[in-house]
């Protein structure tokens, strides 16, 4: 529930997905609906979408979560949706469940290929923050422009 009431103190800017309502029993969260999902999923049926104009709408959200003092550890385009305007909207604030297009973290540290109770996805983490080091600004910075390169690089087209 920490996160819900996070999520919702966020959601009043146009760049973060809006949060609607949570429940405790059963647990369930309910949240706006955009039908073109998420960024990936976006640029794979819009491959002429404007990327620049995405990616500006990320680092607002961005901007806005950490001038709120908040943090999001798991940014990447699967985690950012499109709303019916073609804007991007940060999603994923630790409660969807962890996609498998990439190892994660904790996938990781079963293996044994990394130290300390880190989370997140990642080929989006920053060095720093896959040898343990705390969640901070620079790990979302980090993550921001991992997420620029996919936004940018990846041929959706195929």
């Amino acid at each position: 529930m920490d996160e819900a009431a996070l999520w919702a103190s966020l959601s009043d800017h146009p760049r973060i997905h809006r949060f609607l309502r949570a429940c405790l029993s059963p647990k369930y969260i309910i949240s706006a609906f955009h039908r073109y999902g998420d960024v990936s999923k976006y640029l794979k049926t819009h491959p002429y979408a404007d990327r620049v104009a995405l990616v500006r709408d990320i680092a607002a959200g961005m901007d806005f979560l950490h001038k709120r003092g908040g943090l999001h550890g798991d940014l990447k385009a699967t985690n950012v949706l499109v709303d019916d305007g073609g804007k991007a909207c940060i999603s994923d604030f630790g409660l969807s469940e962890v996609r498998q297009e990439s190892e994660t973290i904790s996938q990781a540290l079963k293996k044994g290929k990394t130290d300390g109770p880190v989370t997140g996805t990642m080929r989006w983490m920053s060095p720093e923050r896959l040898r343990g080091g705390s969640l901070d600004p620079k790990v979302d910075v980090y993550a921001f422009g991992m997420t620029c390169y996919e936004v940018r690089e990846r041929n959706y087209s195929q």
